[in-house]
Parts: C-alpha cells; sequence; structure tokens
C-alpha cells in the first residue's frame, strides 16, 4: 500500500516537473515548494489528528488544502500540448486540468501523506505498537517535522 502512495506522489511531482517545464526558472522553486508545503502539512493535519489536536487538525488541513488549489491552479495555467500531456500522464492531467476533480486529487494526496507519515507510527519493523507508543511517536513526530510552524 505505502508503494502505491508513494508512486502516486512520485507522479504527482513528475507531472508538477514537467509543466514546469515551461514556466520561467524562477517559478520552477515556488511549484516546488508550494508542493512540499502540500505534503508537510498533509503530513502534519494526519499527526495531530492521531494526537488528538483537533484544532491543529484543521488548521494544517486546511493550509495544505488551500496550498493545493494554489498549486492545480497555477499548474493549470501553464500552457501545455495536449499531445504532451496525455502522452506522459494521461489520468493524472485529466484530473489535474479538470477543475471538478481537484478536490479529489487533493484528498487522494492528503490520504497519500497520511499513510506515509503513520505507518510509522502504527509499527515499528513488523511489530504494530501500542495506543500509548503510537501516541508518543506521532507527538514526537509532529515536533520533529516542526508542525505548528507549517503555515503559521
Amino acid at each position: 500500500m505505502h508503494l502505491r502512495y508513494s508512486f502516486l506522489f512520485g507522479t504527482f511531482f513528475l507531472l508538477t516537473l514537467l509543466l514546469m517545464n515551461s514556466a520561467r526558472a524562477a517559478g520552477t522553486k515556488q511549484y516546488t515548494n508550494i508542493g512540499k508545503a502540500v505534503w508537510g502539512a498533509f503530513e502534519c493535519a494526519s499527526l495531530a489528528t492521531k494526537i488528538n489536536n483537533p484544532g491543529e487538525h484543521k488548521r494544517l488541513y486546511r493550509y495544505g488544502y488551500g496550498q493545493g488549489q494554489r498549486l492545480i491552479t497555477e499548474l493549470t495555467r501553464e500552457v501545455i500540448n495536449s499531445e504532451e500531456m496525455s502522452a506522459v500522464a494521461p489520468m493524472a492531467m485529466m484530473l489535474l486540468l479538470d477543475e471538478a476533480n481537484s478536490d479529489f486529487v487533493l484528498e487522494k494526496f492528503y490520504e497519500a501523506a497520511q499513510d506515509s507519515v503513520l505507518d510509522e507510527v502504527y509499527r515499528t519493523g513488523d511489530r504494530l505498537n501500542s495506543s500509548d507508543e503510537q501516541s508518543a511517536i506521532a507527538r514526537t513526530k509532529f515536533n520533529v517535522l516542526n508542525c505548528k510552524q507549517i503555515g503559521a
């Protein structure tokens, strides 16, 4: 399952990079930073839920979602040949270019970030962690990822 979400995340960034080729070089770093902000905010929102902090979850999810909408909007403004787009990643392109599906795309990335960050919380190696261990690991990750600073 983790591999599936890594593939989805990788496809998103590959797509981002391909779309950015038509943008100015200065915009490339901006898009990359926005993409990292979306992923980080979604990871932290998931950790906030695990440590029972609904206020932080809501703040971080909203920030990640807003940055994701911004990224999709910026990417869809780029002028890209439709043949080039469909040759590279047809389904991902269709999802990104269809504004009605931007919610779907962002929700899938939230799920991917959540699965990625919580995989290490739920398990240590092949062993399932106890509830107390999960809470402690989630709290540590929340602090190490500096989640309180994201979107602040």
